[in-house]
């Protein structure tokens, strides 16, 4: 049987890469995958901010509204998200990260689940039935050549073979931060 890696041992052969330069690596502690993306202080607009505050509301009060409205949020994920597996990567354009799906008949609930939160918040971003369940490990810092695309996208593929291929994730969490390198759990959304 071939050797499992694990995530760490994954970004620390990236990390190791020639290309290493390129990409902005997250700390372990900031990998998660975003069930519903909420806000960036970055992007403001109507269907990116809470349909019920005005554009320039600051990020703080934009906080302490969206916790208000989570508070008693009921969903079906009290159990847990459940178990992912990782089946691709993400394309390289914008970074570094694995795709991910979750078991049988769980996807459904999840797209529920987002579609619920973005009736609650009053707020629906582009690509959201299209969006893909995914896991960031680092961030682009500049454009790669095709070449250089097809060298990080082989490292993948020769990893994902003997990487570990399922991992479970627990009850759903309303976070915020300041940059992706380092998420603060408010609460859980129980």
């Amino acid at each position: 049987m071939a050797q499992s890696f694990t995530f760490q041992e994954l970004v620390d052969i990236l990390q190791g890469h020639e290309l290493s330069a390129a990409f902005s690596f997250l700390p372990s502690s900031s990998w998660h995958m975003t069930l519903y993306e909420c806000v960036t202080d970055q992007i403001r607009q109507r269907n990116s901010y809470p349909g019920d505050l005005a554009l320039n509301t600051s990020l703080n009060v934009c906080h302490a509204h969206l916790a208000t409205r989570l508070a008693n949020f009921e969903h079906s994920l009290n159990s847990g998200v459940g178990r992912m597996t990782v089946y691709g990567n993400e394309p390289v354009l914008d970074g570094l990260g694995l795709t991910l799906r979750p078991d049988e008949g769980r996807d459904p609930i999840m797209r529920d689940f987002r579609d619920r939160l973005s009736e609650i918040l009053k707020m629906r971003h582009p690509g959201h039935d299209t969006y893909s369940w995914h896991m960031a490990l680092a961030y682009t810092l500049r454009p790669l050549t095709a070449q250089e695309e097809a060298s990080i996208r082989e490292c993948f593929r020769t990893w994902r073979e003997v990487m570990t291929r399922t991992f479970e994730l627990g009850k759903p969490e309303f976070c915020v931060y300041d940059d992706m390198c380092a998420f603060r759990r408010v609460f859980y959304l129980e």
